[in-house]
């Protein structure tokens, strides 16, 4: 086992998304056996979860923590224990004697309305309530970008969970259930070694905040490219990714033809 603390001189840090430090322990036979403390390198967030899978961490202890770095945790295989404060030492100490006091209900407040994270504040502002209406309002318009794109588009969470295929996606996998899928995981639509690789490429995409698109197939049928690209919230927390399809022939449709619609 290999434990990862979020560390700050000694004590369990407070915000996941923003230690600059974590403390390793090695862990055999229900005794430390080595025992470590690693910058982060800049990495926040979603991005840490890669992060902690280079060092082989299987179990974390931290402060607060939002919803998409959680999501990201899982999708690595890395297991949470939140809400933790104090001697980061005597914190897993008390997880390897079984008495260790958590939260599993343990989120950062700042990606809501307040400032809560852990038992101490994060130190962020709330989200300007003008700004999520904005957001809110601007919704539509990013959902009609999306269904009016004649490719198909099919959006996942970091579960493989199925949320939302536009009308092109649905039309293109109607033979194998078509709107039916929303809900459904994407890897049982995939053989088992397309499976692997999409896991792949979503801890590919947790690694770095920079990590947003990668090239993964060309279907000579329909002479197109195929990529995966990463969905993040405003501060670069990984929440899900979806497929694009990039069409490589000439367009032959009539310029400006305001006669039919495309």
């Amino acid at each position: 086992m290999k434990i990862a603390v979020t560390y700050e001189d000694g004590m369990v840090f407070q915000h996941f998304g923003h230690t600059q430090q974590f403390k390793l322990y090695e862990v055999e036979n229900g005794a430390v056996q080595n025992e470590q403390v690693v910058d982060t390198q800049g990495s926040g967030h979603g991005a840490l979860a890669g992060f902690l899978t280079q060092y082989d961490v299987d179990t974390l202890l931290c402060g607060g923590i939002g919803g998409g770095a959680q999501n990201a945790l899982a999708a690595a295989g890395i297991q949470l224990y939140g809400g933790i404060s104090g001697n980061a030492d005597e914190a897993v100490s008390a997880f390897l004697a079984g008495t260790l006091a958590y939260n599993p209900d343990v989120h950062c407040g700042h990606h809501e309305h307040g400032h809560d994270c852990g038992a101490h504040s994060c130190g962020e502002k709330a989200h300007i309530r003008k700004k999520e209406n904005l957001t809110m309002e601007l919704a539509n318009y990013f959902k009609s970008i999306i269904d009016e794109d004649r490719c198909a588009v099919v959006i996942c969470n970091l579960s493989h969970e199925i949320l939302y295929m536009n009308p092109a996606a649905v039309a293109r996998y109607e033979k194998r259930g078509g709107q039916a899928l929303i809900g459904q995981s994407l890897l049982d639509c995939h053989n088992t070694q397309s499976a692997e690789m999409i896991k792949k490429v979503v801890l590919w995409f947790g690694e770095c905040a920079d990590h947003n698109r990668i090239y993964t197939f060309y279907n000579e049928k329909e002479n197109k490219d195929v990529y995966m690209v990463a969905l993040r919230e405003a501060d670069g927390t990984l929440i899900g990714y979806y497929e694009k399809h990039e069409y490589r022939n000439k367009e032959t449709a009539k310029r400006y033809d305001f006669s039919v619609k495309i």
